[in-house]
């Protein structure tokens, strides 16, 4: 059974979402083959930026993300308007859970990224174990 994925609201209710959740959100949200927009990757996923922004709490911004991976320890913080429309939350590969040894939970892909450290959307905001996001919110 999948690790569920937390995503926190500073200040606001946690949401935590299981891969049947992930599976029943709007069918504009899913991405069926990701290979169709990121060359060389496989599986199911939702649009990142329709997730979040469906989520989030009413009169606020999202601001800055924290991308993090429990599993192994790892974390990537982020100004949310760096990220791009087309990044993709996957979720499934081959229509069941990620296993853990290929990235699960979750694994975030984000296109037009450089070498990690080079620039602050870097290839460490494509982060492989996602289990939580902390959303850092302004308001409107």
């Amino acid at each position: 059974m999948m690790k569920k994925l937390e995503i926190t609201w500073k200040n606001y209710d946690s949401k935590t979402l299981d891969y049947d959740q992930l599976k029943q959100l709007p069918a504009d949200f899913h991405i069926s083959d990701i290979s169709k927009m990121i060359s060389g990757r496989q599986g199911s996923g939702l649009k990142f930026w329709s997730l979040l922004e469906s989520l989030k709490p009413d009169g606020t911004a999202i601001e800055k993300i924290s991308l993090q991976a429990s599993h192994d320890q790892f974390e990537k913080s982020i100004q949310w308007q760096l990220i791009p429309i087309e990044a993709v939350l996957v979720y499934e590969i081959n229509g069941e859970e990620i296993p853990l040894e290929q990235g699960g939970p979750c694994r975030l892909y984000v296109p037009g990224t450089v070498v990690c450290g080079q620039a602050e959307l870097d290839n460490c905001v494509n982060v492989k174990h996602l289990d939580r996001i902390v959303v850092e919110l302004a308001t409107v």
